[in-house]
């Protein structure tokens, strides 16, 4: 598998076909600090809600908190770039 084109692919999946459904793509869950990363894992994934042990909590508050971890280290890296 070429990397560049799965890229693309799922960069056009999830910013304007949606997999799951139409409704569901990036724009619809908002922009910047106020992006709800919980909700934006239904474009991929049916498993927002499902409790997960290992996590003590739902899979979408778990891959919500990783990704504004991850959000907020870019967003402080670009910063410091002064981009």
């Amino acid at each position: 598998a070429d990397p560049d084109v799965a890229a693309k692919v799922m960069a056009v999946g999830m910013s304007r076909v949606g997999y799951r459904h139409r409704s569901l793509i990036l724009r619809e869950f908002g922009t910047g600090e106020a992006f709800r990363f919980e909700d934006a894992r239904r474009i991929v994934n049916a498993d927002r809600d499902r409790h997960e042990a290992r996590y003590g909590t739902t899979i979408g508050i778990q891959t919500g908190t990783q990704a504004r971890r991850f959000y907020a280290v870019l967003a402080e890296a670009l910063g410091s770039l002064g981009a």
